[in-house]
């Protein structure tokens, strides 16, 4: 079978000049150039039977064409996978090498706060988050200790943080209406930091809870010089279901982050009428101590606690309730004010 030289390119015309040398017998090799002979001498001993009838080499087998092509997974598809999304990490991708890939910065969250290359919020207050050491902007006194506390504001000196200078007062107008310079709190709210009636900022924060309505039937005018916002509205406990029924039924009113010290407590409170003859006799009480009152067409009374110790715990606790040893089913409280004495 005749032989196509022609596709082995200089290794067939080196072929070809050695079968030349052999059937003429010849003496050829003088004139070849060296450097012809050393492109590759082993052509001289092919065996034949190794190339193909297109003139290729069969030996190379099929594999020759095949190339087997690793495609990686992008930086970003490295991250994702990894579960990671921040700063520079160390990933081993899926042919087997070892790549540095940068997955993103955070925000307002801190890189490793948690877990390495993963942002984590040290303090998230509310819908914010805060990095570690950032002060309250509402407490100065407060600040972010993620290994205190991530959900909320933590502080040192609780004396540092309950500002409220002696001699001033805080207070909340309880109701649905709206009253000039009073803070209002209506019905299970929370409010604050309160500001003193003099305009000084305070940590003081006061909430309601376990109230059932609230109300605008209250006196109009007073003796006492409190406005008729103030005085009209009210919160109140209680059960129409009669006065054994609202004796299980009170309200709190918590007021939190006080400083140390000792504090007159004056509370209001106005309902027209006395519910047929029923009356409306309240208890109000911290701690052992308690004041019945009466807010039936109330225009004159305060209800007075001279003097509440706060101690560590920093609150007065009020609770609301009717008094047992009246007949009335709703017990009210319209207004409070907290003095600083010492």
């Amino acid at each position: 079978m005749p032989i196509d030289v022609s596709r082995l390119g200089n290794k067939g015309k080196t072929f070809s000049l050695l079968i030349a040398v052999v059937l003429t017998g010849c003496n050829l090799f003088t004139e070849l150039d060296e450097a012809q002979l050393d492109m590759d001498v082993d052509m001289a001993t092919m065996d034949v039977g190794d190339i193909g009838e297109d003139g290729t080499n069969t030996d190379l087998g099929d594999d020759a064409s095949e190339v087997d092509l690793c495609v990686p997974e992008t930086d970003s598809e490295l991250c994702q996978t990894a579960l990671l999304n921040c700063d520079d990490a160390e990933i081993t991708d899926s042919c087997g090498s070892m790549r540095t890939v940068n997955c993103g910065t955070c925000d307002a969250e801190i890189c490793g706060q948690f877990l390495p290359n993963v942002c984590g919020c040290p303090c998230q207050i509310g819908a914010q988050c805060f990095p570690a050491g950032a002060i309250n902007p509402d407490l100065n006194c407060q600040y972010c200790d993620p290994e205190l506390d991530t959900m909320g504001w933590s502080v040192n000196d609780p004396d540092c943080l309950r500002d409220f200078p002696v001699g001033e007062v805080v207070r909340v107008d309880f109701g649905p209406t709206v009253a000039p310079d009073w803070t209002k709190l209506g019905l299970n709210e929370t409010v604050g930091p309160l500001d003193t009636v003099d305009g000084n900022p305070t940590s003081v924060v006061v909430v309601a809870s376990g109230f059932n309505g609230d109300q605008n039937g209250g006196a109009l005018t007073t003796t006492l010089g409190i406005p008729p916002e103030v005085t009209r509205d009210t919160i109140w406990s209680g059960n129409f279901d009669g006065h054994d029924a609202a004796l299980l039924e009170q309200g709190i009113v918590l007021a939190q982050e006080l400083p140390t010290g000792s504090y007159r407590v004056q509370i209001f409170g106005s309902r027209d009428g006395d519910d047929g003859g029923m009356g409306r006799l309240s208890r109000y009480q911290i701690g052992e101590q308690f004041i019945d009152y009466e807010p039936s067409n109330q225009m004159s009374e305060y209800a007075v606690f001279d003097a509440v110790d706060v101690m560590d715990t920093g609150s007065i606790e009020l609770t609301v309730s009717v008094s047992p040893d009246g007949t009335g089913r709703f017990s009210y409280i319209g207004s409070m004010e907290i003095e600083r004495l010492q």
